[in-house]
Parts: C-alpha cells; structure tokens; sequence
C-alpha cells in the first residue's frame, strides 16, 4: 500500500510514513534519531523476532483433565477463574466470598470458592485444596505462596515447574501480587540494606516511590521508562517512573557479586519492594535459605510434610491405620473377633482427625497474625498429644505444623487423597464433621 503526501512528492510506503511522523514528532534529523534510540524496538517488523521472556507453569490434572497451573508466591490465595470453574462443572460456595488486596490496596471480591482435587504430572499423590473463584484472571488457575511451599514445589520437587517462551510483545507486564504478603528476601540496593517480597507472577522488578527516596535512588519520570502493568483481574496502570541500573545483591553482604536491575516505580505500592520471577529463578534463590529472614528460613530447611493430611495417598495412608488398630487392639480382650471391626474404628477415628485438622486449619489462617501464632502453638499440642496416643512409632514423621508455619504467618497444607476410602464418601463425612466443628466448607 502507498499513501502520497504532497501532490509533488513520490509515493511512500506506511513503514516510511511512520518514520517520518517519528521524526517529526521528536524534532530530530532522521539519522540522527535512528541511529541513537530504542524505540524502533517498539515497532517490531515481521522481519525481526520478537523479545521473548520465560513464563513458568506447572502441569497438573484435575477433574481428569490436564491443565496448567500458574505458580505465583505474591498470592496468598489459590484460584481459579470463573470461565474454569463453570467449565469443570464444579460447585460454587458463595458463602465463601471474601475481599481481597491488589498491589495497591484497592480490594476485589472473590466469587466465592471451590473444591478441587489434583494431582501433578507424573505423580500419584491425589491432593485436594480450597480455590477462590475470581470473576476474571489472566490465569485459568494460579497456585498461591501456601501451597507452594507447603509442596515444596519451589525447592525438592523445582522439577514440577516449567517454562516456556511467550513474546513480550503480545502482552504487557504482569504485577499478580494478591493479598497483603510478607517482605521476606534480605539483600541490598546500591548497597543499603533493603527487604523484598518475592513474587514469581511479576514480570518486572517493582518499587515504592516511598522506598525509593529512603533508599536515594533517581527517579526518572521520562515516560519512554515507565512501563504499563496488568493486576490479576485485568486491571492496567501506568507506573509513576522508573529506576534505571540499580545494583541488587541477595542476602546480607552488600559488597557481594552485584546485578543490574530496572526497577518500576509505584507510588501507592503497598510494600516496599517486589523481586520478579526472572531475577528469583535464574539466581536459584529459593534453593539459598540466606537470602530470606531468618524466622523464614525453616520453609526451606524442614520437613514440610507436617499435617497428617498431606499423607492421605495410600500407601501413606495404611501404616497409621494399622498403628490407630493396633492402639484400639490392645485395649480389646476379643481382639481377634473384632479385627475387622477394629480395622473401620480405626479408619474412622483417623478421617476424624484429618477433618477437624483440615477445619482447624481453616480457622486458624483466617485469624490475625499474631492470634494466628498462638493458636498454631494450641494446635501443635493438640497433634503431639494424638500423635503420641495412635501413632508413637511414626509420630516422628508426622510432627506437627506449628514449627513450619507459625513463624511465616501463612499456614494451610496439601490434602494427599488417595485412599482406601472413597472420596465421595470421604468428601461426605468432612462436611459432617465440618458443621460440627462450626465451619462452613471443607478445604
């Protein structure tokens, strides 16, 4: 296609054109103008291969369909897009609506929540867990920081996490910080010691302007530097400025090996300073327990596996069984008789368990954070003591939450459902025991 621009000029092609506008627009000889800016890369030609970024996603199957799963340690919440959710035929409880923060402490509300039971690819554990529904989300379904580490999916288990190349070019950057969480990675900005949340759905490394002046860092608010970034639902901001070539060093020493980094100014971010997936999973950081505060260094140096609900998968599963027989057994003088009656007593009293564990766990996240220490620490005994009675052999195994939880603030673990039980009928008795306990769904 030509376009003509005098009646004596010759033809020019739109690409031409274009130039042309630029230049006038930026007051700058055409030479000179292209020889010395970036902003051609802007405008990407079907000749040049678009930047491309890592995105990461963990291949799960749930409701027997295979999907893929975003992990993001900025959400303290796991969830689920309304679209999936219909589409998967799953049942809503709106009674379990609840706001929730974005970046900038404007509040959405969820939907309401859902069951949903899973189990990564190539494994056998079955795990189920609470989503919160949104009415729309730039992924079908988001892994929060819980689940992450509660799995350990960020360090022993790093495999379950993919990658794969998107082009920067079809979509804007993504800040998916959803909740109010922790700031909890140490390091230095041009070496002043500063704290960080980590946050593997943002695309871009992100600052307070607030931060930014304690830290004297150079604010540009040239608007070639700032950048536009997606929420969760959608939304779009324009930041307020940019930082351009900051050094950041991970962990305490602030004359360790520096990286450069751009840094995206926000002037009502709600916490101080956001690391990007990028800068996280290229310098391994979730396999270096120093870069984090030391009451958070035992999510990555302890056994997580703490609840008895994360080994509801079979053969997980019959060992305590046994043990919880053997414990009725030894107080019955017809043992023999009552064997397989002693057998469903026992699966009983662990399904029990679990549920008022599952429904413990649910009310204790729910409650402030200090509130939410002390009653892990109630909870903790509560475990020891049942533990000691039905389990003394493997109790070792099993110790209670408080000690991987209660420090961070977060809680909440994976449901290993395999089972000889059925899950409909498993399903079935924690909503019994769950109204006994005064709560309104089962996780």
């Amino acid at each position: 296609m030509s376009l003509l621009l005098q009646p004596d000029s010759g033809p020019i092609s739109a690409k031409a054109l274009q130039k042309k506008v630029l230049c006038r627009w930026t007051g700058r000889g055409e030479l000179d103008f292209w020889s010395t800016t970036t902003i051609r890369d802007n405008f990407p030609t079907s000749s040049k291969t678009a930047r491309q970024i890592s995105e990461k996603f963990v291949p799960l199957y749930t409701e027997g369909r295979y999907v893929e799963a975003f992990p993001d340690t900025g959400s303290e919440l796991n969830i689920i897009s309304k679209n999936l959710c219909h589409k998967f035929g799953l049942f809503l409880d709106t009674s379990q609506a609840q706001p929730v923060r974005k970046p900038t402490g404007r509040k959405i509300m969820t939907l309401g929540t859902v069951d949903l039971d899973f189990l990564f690819l190539m494994e056998s554990s079955n795990y189920i867990r609470k989503f919160h529904v949104l009415e729309r989300t730039v992924h079908d379904i988001i892994l929060g920081k819980s689940f992450l580490e509660t799995t350990q999916t960020l360090t022993t288990f790093a495999h379950r996490i993919k990658s794969r190349l998107v082009d920067i070019n079809s979509r804007m950057g993504r800040l998916l910080l959803l909740g109010s969480g922790a700031e909890r990675v140490v390091g230095s900005i041009n070496s002043i010691p500063a704290t960080a949340m980590d946050d593997t759905g943002s695309d871009v490394m992100v600052i307070s302007w607030k931060e930014a002046e304690r830290l004297r860092l150079h604010i540009s608010t040239d608007v070639s530097h700032r950048k536009t970034l997606e929420f969760i639902d959608g939304e779009e901001i324009f930041t307020d400025g940019a930082v351009l070539g900051a050094d950041w060093r991970f962990g305490s020493d602030t004359h360790a090996k520096a990286i450069r980094v751009d840094l995206q100014v926000v002037r009502d971010l709600e916490c101080s300073l956001i690391l990007s997936n990028e800068i996280l999973f290229e310098n391994d950081a979730y396999s270096n327990s120093d870069y984090f505060l030391e009451e958070e260094k035992s999510q990555y140096t302890k056994n997580q596996s703490a609840s008895l609900c994360v080994i509801m998968d079979r053969t997980g599963r019959k060992p305590i069984i046994d043990s919880v027989a053997d414990c009725f057994r030894s107080k019955s003088s017809r043992a023999r008789m009552e064997d397989q009656g002693l057998v469903r007593k026992a699966e009983r009293t662990f399904d029990d368990e679990v549920a008022r564990q599952l429904a413990e766990e649910e009310r204790i996240n729910a409650l402030p954070e200090q509130m939410r220490r002390d009653a892990w620490e109630r909870e903790d005994e509560t475990r020891r003591r049942w533990n000691q009675t039905f389990i003394p052999q493997l109790s070792g195994q099993f110790s209670s939450s408080a000690s991987n939880t209660s420090a961070s603030g977060t809680g909440g673990r994976p449901l290993g459902l395999g089972t000889a039980t059925k899950w409909t009928s498993w399903k079935r008795r924690l909503r019994v025991i769950s109204k006994k306990t005064g709560t309104d769904s089962v996780p």
